[in-house]
């Protein structure tokens, strides 16, 4: 039996999200000699082509808010690999290429990565709310979720995040639920600590506070500003580095004048290399996220594989980091989180974090868990509904 692992996003390396799983499994596949399975990724297009394709959807979302022709793109792109490969157990990592999956009936299993429902999302970055889209996208979800063989989450409380904004009943689908939890590249070489030190002017008798996360809102990176007031009102002194972009980026600038911050505060929002992030992760003594709700951050796993201490909000997703008490959790007292954080044993949950990574969310556990998803999408075929 050959497998086939599909995302409708570009190869950017182990980024996460359904291009970053995939890169994933492919990477983890390479490496033990897999030769059965195949990752398929969106191909890059000719710039004329590129150029018609998104006049075309600019055009489509004007008059009908649908990009009609990105997923006709993605139709083709789909039934291209299935005439490649008919006869093959498929994992498939977007919710519109399931889709088409289900139309052509062929045999997979979908792994759903959104932060919520589709429309729940494109409301959290900031899309204006549409009747027409919102039944676009509960049909999408609908319509692979059917003809899936399983349903994968990266974490229970991606299933909680989903079933909680979606329209759909989870208990239609309980029966396909598995939760296959992400991993990260351990290939990768890290930059120099000198040349992260020289770069961002930091100082090593500084306590370091790092957050990795687009600004939206279901991340909650407005909810972290507060959290460092309370420890500069204990003389504590540190750097709180935020990397990302979204629309939450003016109010957390906002913030940040509100309580006086902008001596401890550097924001980063160009693109990083992964090389550079991961080493100010291992520079960093703590990873801040406030999630409103988790998923399962690919960003989490890197800090906490280098030791830094994950600062995370206490809700589904989250929780499932925390496999040995290493998780500092926020429970909404900014006041208890900081006197966590003051009496923390540095060394020791630093080391600890490293070997929960290393014992449970490694490469082996997950492309041991994605080749019995493969295997058992083979042996199940396609349910009917």
């Amino acid at each position: 039996m050959r497998y086939v692992s599909v995302a409708f996003r570009f190869n950017k390396g182990a980024t996460g999200g359904p291009g970053g799983v995939n890169y994933m499994v492919g990477q983890c596949a390479r490496s033990r000699g897999a030769k059965s399975l195949r990752c398929y990724f969106r191909p890059e297009l000719p710039k004329i082509i590129n150029k018609v394709l998104n006049y075309a959807n600019r055009h489509a979302l004007r008059f009908t808010g649908i990009p009609i022709a990105e997923y006709l793109f993605n139709f083709v792109f789909i039934l291209t690999i299935v005439a490649l490969k008919r006869k093959a157990s498929y994992i498939i990592h977007d919710p519109v290429s399931s889709c088409i999956a289900s139309l052509l009936r062929i045999r997979f299993s979908q792994v759903y990565h959104h932060q919520g429902s589709l429309y729940d999302e494109h409301l959290s970055f900031g899309g204006a709310p549409s009747l027409r889209l919102r039944k676009l996208y509960t049909w999408l979800e609908k319509s692979g979720f059917n003809r899936a063989r399983y349903i994968c989450f990266p974490s229970k409380g991606a299933v909680e995040a989903y079933f909680t904004t979606s329209s759909l009943n989870r208990s239609d689908y309980g029966h396909k639920i598995r939760v296959i939890h992400n991993t990260i590249n351990e290939a990768v070489e890290l930059s120099p600590e000198e040349y992260v030190y020289k770069k961002h002017e930091l100082d090593s008798g500084q306590i370091l506070f790092l957050t990795v996360s687009s600004l939206s809102i279901a991340k909650g990176i407005d909810r972290c500003p507060l959290l460092f007031y309370y420890l500069k009102q204990r003389k504590f002194r540190f750097k709180w580095i935020l990397i990302g972009n979204g629309i939450l980026k003016n109010e957390i600038y906002k913030q940040v004048e509100r309580y006086s911050l902008e001596d401890c505060f550097i924001y980063i929002r160009e693109f990083m290399p992964n090389t550079e992030v991961r080493r100010l992760m291992s520079i960093a003594r703590f990873y801040v996220m406030f999630h409103r709700h988790s998923i399962c951050d690919m960003a989490i796993l890197e800090a906490m594989s280098v030791g830094c201490i994950p600062v995370l909000s206490r809700v589904e997703g989250n929780l499932e980091f925390n496999v040995k008490n290493n998780v500092i959790f926020f429970d909404g007292d900014y006041q208890d989180c900081v006197d966590r954080i003051l009496e923390t044993n540095f060394e020791r949950l630093a080391s600890l974090n490293s070997k929960v990574y290393r014992t449970y969310f490694n490469n082996e556990v997950f492309f041991n868990n994605y080749m019995r998803l493969f295997e058992d999408t083979a042996r199940g075929g396609v349910f009917q509904r």
